[in-house]
């Protein structure tokens, strides 16, 4: 099988997913989230990435990243993926992968688009039943972007600093439109969801038509392009 070309060009916001393989438990116990955790704000610092969203599952992990540097993404994921692999077989007394495959990318730009992604990552536990809302699990940026609880590895993203004047402000905004997703913008969010999941598959674009074209022209390959849905109500359509 050809393996996925990626991108690895520089100030370019990304959504970086990737599962344990045949969808196995690659966090078991509070130690194991601490680990990667830990590991994923060390090799950010080394190789000069911003983290601005992440949440770390049972058998998968999300962040929402930009590299400042170019080709600096994949030593990243090389670098946390495997040792983490090496600690995780180490403590089970396993060997060989414990990956399902290369990790999946997500390239994005425009206010709305990044903000989408904090939401739809952040709200990940609560998707998958593990929590009620968004407070009661620890393993996500949540607690940091809409509590303020300090984080030395997170970097707000420029758009994410655009909901308020000071960081009391925007954490307030943000948590209004991470309670949107369960209200007023349910099946705006719920839709958005969906195109999440099925851009979840491969490199894809998730953006506005022109930033579709300026990162097509930058790749020698097809990049799959995802788009916000516009969801009116009667009221709203006439």
């Amino acid at each position: 099988m050809t393996r996925r070309t990626r991108y690895s060009g520089a100030d370019v916001s990304q959504h970086i997913y990737d599962r344990g393989n045949n969808r196995q438990r690659i966090f078991a116990d509070e130690q194991d989230y601490a680990h990667f955790a830990a590991a994923m704000f060390r090799f950010a610092r080394k190789f000069e990435i911003a983290i601005h969203a992440w949440a770390l599952m049972p058998n998968h992990f999300h962040i929402l990243l930009t590299p400042s540097k170019p080709d600096t993404l994949p030593r990243f994921m090389q670098f946390l993926k495997s040792t983490y692999t090496t600690y995780f077989n180490m403590k089970n007394k396993r060997t060989g992968t414990i990956w399902e495959q290369r990790y999946k990318q997500l390239l994005a730009d425009d206010q709305e688009y990044i903000l989408e992604l904090y939401r739809y990552i952040e709200l990940n536990p609560v998707r998958a039943h593990l929590t009620k809302g968004p407070r009661g699990f620890h393993w996500t940026s949540y607690h940091t972007n809409a509590m303020g609880v300090p984080s030395g590895g997170l970097t707000p993203h420029p758009y994410y600093l655009l909901l308020g004047t000071d960081e009391h402000e925007r954490q307030k905004n943000y948590r209004e439109f991470v309670r949107a997703a369960f209200g007023k913008e349910r099946s705006f969010y719920e839709a958005q969801v969906a195109i999440l999941k099925t851009a979840a598959a491969s490199i894809a674009v998730y953006g506005s038509e022109e930033f579709h074209k300026k990162i097509s022209e930058r790749v020698t390959f097809a990049l799959p392009h995802y788009q916000r849905l516009v969801i009116m109500t009667e009221q709203e359509s006439g």
